[in-house]
């Protein structure tokens, strides 16, 4: 963990007690650090509650990559999740790369059960589904 990581982590704990338990989740499935000082859904308390009740994990090695834009996963899954609403299901939790957990949203393949990444192939997922909200609809 370098100092910029370490003075972000520290003051996502201290201002965000809730997150330790979601920390210690994730790193007892892998990795070195979370990367939880993003100010969004990810880490507000409601969304940890219910990432921690129902969230899986899931392998990343046989993820498909269909590259979009990067660092839009979220909206990346949104778009595909709406234009493919029968064949897939937008997933948001965290992924496993270069031994961070990052944040993130990906879809599954409501029929294989395989997952499609829109950035970059990850080696472990945390998440769970979360269907598409009408606002999300009128955003894109």
């Amino acid at each position: 963990m370098n100092p910029f990581q370490k003075e972000h982590f520290d003051a996502a704990i201290q201002t965000k007690p809730f997150l330790r338990l979601l920390t210690d989740r994730l790193l007892s499935i892998g990795g070195e650090l979370v990367v939880c000082w993003n100010d969004d859904f990810t880490n507000s308390e409601g969304f940890v509650k219910l990432l921690l009740e129902f969230g899986k994990t899931l392998d990343g090695s046989k993820a498909i990559l269909k590259e979009l834009e990067m660092s839009r996963c979220h909206q990346n899954s949104i778009r595909l999740a709406i234009k493919h609403p029968k064949k897939y299901e937008r997933h948001i939790g965290y992924g496993l790369s270069d031994s961070l957990w990052r944040p993130h949203s990906f879809l599954v393949n409501r029929k294989t059960g395989k997952i499609l990444e829109t950035t970059v192939l990850r080696e472990k997922y945390f998440s769970i589904p979360v269907p598409i909200m009408d606002s999300e609809r009128m955003e894109l």
